[in-house]
Formats: C-alpha cells, structure tokens, sequence
C-alpha cells in the first residue's frame, strides 16, 4: 500500500509541478504578446499621426501652390536695381515732395546661385510739406517688397528767409533694407 501512495503522491507532485510550469509557459506568452500588442499600437499610432501630418502639410502645399508665383515679386530683382531706384525716385512725384537717395549699398550676388537672397540698402531724404512727406513715407513703405525702415530722422526749416508767413519745408530721412533675389521676375508696376 505504501507504494501504490507514493506512486500516486509521486504523480500527484508531478501533474501539479507540470500544471505549474504550463501556466508559468502560458503567463510568459501572454505578457510578450500583450508587450508586442502595445508596441504595435504605439507604432500604429505614430503612422496614423505622421499620416495625418503629411495630409495637413498636402492640404497647406495645395492651397498656396497658386500664389507662388508672385513670391519672387516680394523681391527686387538683383538685375533690376536700377529700375527699383527709379521707382523710389518716382514717389517724390506722386506725393508732391522731393525724393533723394543719398546713399546705396548692397550685397554683391554676381555670380551666385539662383534664388540666392540679398540685401539693398539705402539713405533716403524726403523734403517738403508735412502731408507730402508723410505720403512719400506711406507710399514707401507700403511699396510690394519686402522692406524694413529704420533710423527715422525728421527736422523743419523754412523756405525762404525767416519771417514767420515763410512756408514750412519738412526734413525726413531714414535707412531702408530692401530684400533682392538672383534670378527673380521682373518688379511688380507701383
């Protein structure tokens, strides 16, 4: 009787031993599966969002694509400088003051690649009246190019003698940065 209880205590141990060691197996798996699960939805998301991305950068590409175009336009031409000049000295007409250029720099892009950006710098004075200086400044600044003003510098002095009928003559004279570009269209008219 002794041997047949232990024989039965001896298969009893074993059965519970591999019962054990099937569920120890069969947690393992589960545990890499679910790892496996949650890296795989974590990937799934990160494509799901890139994919989303990628359709908002098509959607802002599409939309803008047509004024593309007239982005060169915001540029003077490096070849151009000249007629940009003469547009500049063409507002002292249109305001009803005097328009001087006193001083012209730029960047030198002979040679450089298409598309290259640089810079053209100028000293403008404007004389005459209060409101023609004022619209000389306005038309200056609101001119289709890509302009920084600065260094604004205003003064008065009378025209002729000192008496006070004499007519007021404004003074204004300020620095301006004007973005050029290699190989841009033609300027835009004013």
């Amino acid at each position: 009787m002794k041997n047949r209880s232990s024989t039965i205590l001896a298969l009893s141990l074993s059965l519970v031993i591999f019962t054990g060691a099937v569920y120890g197996y069969m947690y393992y798996m589960v545990d890499v599966f679910l790892d496996r699960i949650v890296e795989a939805q974590t990937t799934s998301n990160s494509l799901i969002l890139t994919k989303s991305q990628e359709q908002s950068f098509l959607e802002s590409y599409k939309s803008t694509a047509s004024r593309w175009k007239s982005l060169p336009n915001y540029f003077v031409d490096s070849g151009h400088v000249v007629n940009f000049i003469e547009v500049i000295e063409a507002l002292g007409t249109e305001s009803g003051s005097k328009v001087s250029i006193s001083s012209i720099d730029s960047d030198n892009l002979d040679g450089a690649p298409l598309g290259k950006e640089g810079v053209l710098s100028m000293r403008i004075t404007i004389q005459g009246s209060w409101s023609s200086v004022m619209r000389a400044l306005s038309l200056t600044e609101t001119l289709p190019y890509k302009i920084s003003i600065d260094e604004i510098k205003a003064n008065t002095s009378n025209e002729s003698g000192s008496t006070p009928a004499s007519k007021v003559i404004w003074n204004l004279s300020f620095n301006m940065k004007i973005a050029m570009l290699v190989g841009s269209s033609t300027p835009s008219s004013i």
